[in-house]
């Protein structure tokens, strides 16, 4: 009888034993977690070209007369650009776009009315053409004479100089309108009633410069190894201040800056394709001495309690 006894109560004492030690394996389990971090690290380069964003535009009556004055226009910037001495291989250009805007805002309308009741003139409204603008964006390289940033500097401002004196874009130009219509027109600014569409013209509608310089080999692998150094580092250190050690890496990503320049861009500049980038392996800036090459890296490791 008291076999039998013993024999049932194997299975609990077993069973009881077991789970009297499980505590003891979790309080043994280590602890488990990740910890991420970024790292990043700037090279900077040296500036030989000077990269310049020319806006070309042609206003007239007609798409047609806007699109072929626009034509003969790229033509003339092209040369005078070339003696100025740009790179020729270097010119790229836009898409063309036609816009068409009147020539008067619209809180203008009364105001003229008013001139012309004044002046006897009586133009009608209607007798006011729409202005077409076809426009195009031009961008040329020049290579740096010297090294020097005071002198960049005069260099870039010299050139802007002589693009717009006389204006290569064209911006300020306008068809000639009939007689009636340029008497209205010129009573009508000089009671500052009418300005053109373009009078204050954001930077994406004039001409710019920025500094370019090349990314070599040399930079990159400094900017990836410094980059992942600051990242593995900043780890480490939050590691040891938890009471962890790393044990493996998880996941690394990175990405590059090549560009420094910010413009702003208004309802006739936004949807354009800004031409003042980087290429391959270039970076650009405003700054002759400050073309930063950053490479930014995040690492994430997993890490064990000690």
């Amino acid at each position: 009888m008291w076999i039998r006894y013993i024999v049932a109560c194997l299975p609990f004492v077993v069973l009881t034993s077991q789970m009297a030690f499980l505590p003891q394996l979790a309080a043994q389990e280590p602890q488990r977690m990740t910890l991420s971090s970024p790292g990043q690290h700037a090279v900077m380069g040296e500036a030989e070209k000077l990269r310049v964003a020319i806006p070309l535009f042609a206003h007239a009556l007609t798409a047609d007369e806007a699109i072929e004055t626009l034509r003969k226009r790229k033509q003339t910037a092209r040369e005078r650009c070339l003696t100025l001495q740009a790179d020729p291989d270097s010119i790229e250009y836009s898409g063309v776009t036609v816009e068409h805007s009147e020539l008067l805002q619209n809180n203008s309308y009364a105001m003229l009315q008013r001139i012309n009741n004044r002046n006897g003139n009586q133009l009608d409204l209607d007798e006011l053409p729409t202005l077409i603008t076809a426009r195009v964006d031009m961008v040329i390289d020049w290579t740096l004479p010297d090294t020097d940033e005071e002198a960049l500097v005069a260099f870039a401002e010299y050139l802007l100089r002589e693009l717009k004196t006389p204006d290569i874009t064209g911006e300020q130009e306008r068809p000639e309108f009939p007689a009636r219509v340029e008497e209205a027109l010129e009573a009508a600014r000089t009671q500052a009633a009418v300005y053109s569409s373009r009078s204050n013209r954001p930077s994406l509608d004039e001409i710019r410069y920025a500094f370019v310089a090349k990314v070599t080999p040399e930079m990159i692998k400094t900017a990836h190894q410094k980059a992942f150094r600051e990242a593995e580092a900043s780890i480490t250190a939050m590691a040891e201040a938890a009471g962890f050690q790393l044990e493996k890496m998880l996941s690394m990503s990175s990405n590059n800056s090549t560009s420094s320049t910010t413009y702003s861009s208004s309802a006739n500049s936004r949807n354009r394709r800004d031409l003042l980038i980087a290429g391959d392996n270039e970076i650009i800036g405003t700054s002759a001495s400050e073309l930063p090459y950053s490479i930014r890296i995040h690492l994430q490791y997993s890490v064990i309690s000690q």
